[in-house]
C-alpha cells in the first residue's frame, strides 16, 4: 500500500511542476508582449492602432464613418446645420490633393440640410449626424459635382473623401 501512495505523490508532484512551469512560460509571454506595447509608445509617440471601424454605405453610393459622436442635437431635413470640413479628391481610399480646408479660412459654413444650395452629399452626409460629432465621408461623382470641373480643382467626375465636423443644429422652426 505504501508504494501506492508514493506513485501518487510523485505524480502530483510531477504535474505541478509542469504546471508552475507553463503557468512561468505564460506570464513572461505576457510581460513580453507589455514591454513590446511600452515600447511601442515611447517610439511612436502613439499606442498601437486599433482596427477602424468599417464605413457604412447609404442606397446612394455615399460612404461614411464616425470619428467622432456627438452630443447635440441631430442633423435633420430642414435643419439649419454649421459646419467645418477639410475636402480631399479620393485617389481610391487615399487622401489626394487637397480642395478645400474651412477652419484654415477661418469660416466655417451653414446651409439648409436636404436643400440644392449645396452637393448632394453634404446634404446625406450629416442627416442623422449629431452636433458635436466628426465623420469621415466618401462622396461619389454623382453625389459631388458630376460631370462638372471646379475651377481646375476638383475634375469632373472626381470621387470627394472629406472629414466634416458638425458645429451646430438649428432645429427647423425653432
Amino acid at each position: 500500500m505504501v508504494p501506492i501512495e508514493m506513485g501518487r505523490r510523485r505524480r502530483d508532484v510531477y504535474t505541478m511542476t509542469r504546471l508552475r512551469e507553463k503557468l512561468t512560460r505564460c506570464v513572461a509571454s505576457i510581460c513580453v508582449s507589455a514591454a513590446l506595447a511600452v515600447a511601442a509608445v515611447a517610439v511612436t509617440g502613439s499606442a498601437p492602432a486599433q482596427a477602424e471601424p468599417p464605413f457604412q454605405t447609404l442606397p446612394s453610393g455615399l460612404q461614411y464613418r464616425d470619428l467622432q459622436v456627438g452630443t447635440g442635437p441631430a442633423a435633420a431635413v430642414g435643419d439649419v446645420a454649421q459646419i467645418h470640413f477639410v475636402g480631399w479628391l479620393n485617389n481610391r481610399g487615399v487622401r489626394g490633393d487637397l480642395i478645400y480646408n474651412s477652419r484654415e479660412h477661418g469660416r466655417s459654413v451653414s446651409f439648409v440640410v436636404g436643400t440644392e444650395l449645396v452637393m448632394e452629399g453634404w446634404n446625406q452626409a450629416v442627416v442623422g449626424m449629431r452636433a458635436g460629432g466628426r465623420r469621415m465621408v466618401l462622396i461619389p461623382p454623382e453625389l459631388a459635382y458630376g460631370d462638372r470641373e471646379i475651377d481646375d480643382v476638383i475634375p469632373a467626375h472626381a470621387h470627394l473623401m472629406m472629414i466634416i465636423e458638425l458645429l451646430s443644429v438649428e432645429k427647423h422652426g425653432e
